[in-house]
């Protein structure tokens, strides 16, 4: 039962990602968490995320800025093992818990269409990964941080996905590594990710066909709805 859950979740995460580029991990880490526990969570989304990311490395080798996504990358390994530490030390009801409160919490920001106006610096563009790195490493969900700094400033839309792209392929390994050292990513966990991996990935694929049939601002508002309803339903699930 909990691996057919499992399978929809991630369908679903792949689904939304697919279509809008964003909110694999905000939808599957709190529905895997209240199925598996975090770190269940995390070592299964890493696991389905290893094919995406060597498909993607070709992409981002020739499109990414360098110097603002190395910056960024080199903060997020920094605070990468303090989240993972932070991961394997607390109690993971109140890691559970937490991670649906950030999901709400990033929803608000995402939803509210607001930008910043932060001229960017080396120092900034180190801050916001090492931010990033924190909560990847914790909760898998340092995507947000880095997609609201990149998409909420005077970028253009190829070089933010492109950015985007290349930090989470720098610091891929480290995660990977980290998650090997702490004991997250265990042969047992990376076998339920494989298991359910194909549905992440006919997500994906269906969710890149809607692209091209339906508005992608309804969709959005679809998505940012249905990340508050489970955000909300986790916390108290």
């Amino acid at each position: 039962m909990n691996l057919t859950l499992a399978a929809g979740a991630v369908g679903l995460a792949g689904l939304v990602r697919g279509f809008s580029g964003f909110g694999a991990a905000m939808i599957s880490i709190p529905l895997l968490s209240l199925l598996f526990g975090p770190q269940t969570a995390l070592a299964t989304l890493t696991t389905m995320e290893m094919p995406a990311q060597i498909q993607l490395l070709r992409m981002s080798r020739r499109e990414a800025d360098w110097k603002q996504a190395a910056p960024m990358a080199l903060g997020g390994i920094a605070a990468l093992p303090l989240g993972t530490w932070i991961l394997v030390s607390i109690d993971q009801e109140v890691l559970r818990q937490a991670i649906s409160v950030i999901v709400l919490a990033l929803v608000a920001l995402l939803a509210s269409g607001y930008r910043h106006n932060v001229p960017r610096r080396l120092g900034v563009d180190v801050a916001v990964g090492s931010v990033a790195g924190f909560l990847n490493g914790s909760t898998g969900l340092g995507g947000p941080p880095i997609i609201f700094y990149l998409l909420s400033g005077p970028y253009a839309p190829a070089a933010v996905r492109a950015n985007i792209t290349a930090f989470f392929q720098i610091g891929f390994v480290f995660v990977v590594a980290s998650y090997f050292w702490f004991g997250v990513l265990t042969p047992e966990r990376m076998l339920l990710g494989a298991l359910i991996a194909p549905c992440y990935v006919g997500g994906i694929w269906f969710g890149g066909k809607l692209f091209y049939k339906a508005s992608e601002r309804t969709f959005r508002r679809i998505a940012y709805i249905l990340l508050a309803v489970i955000g909300g339903g986790t916390l108290f699930g």
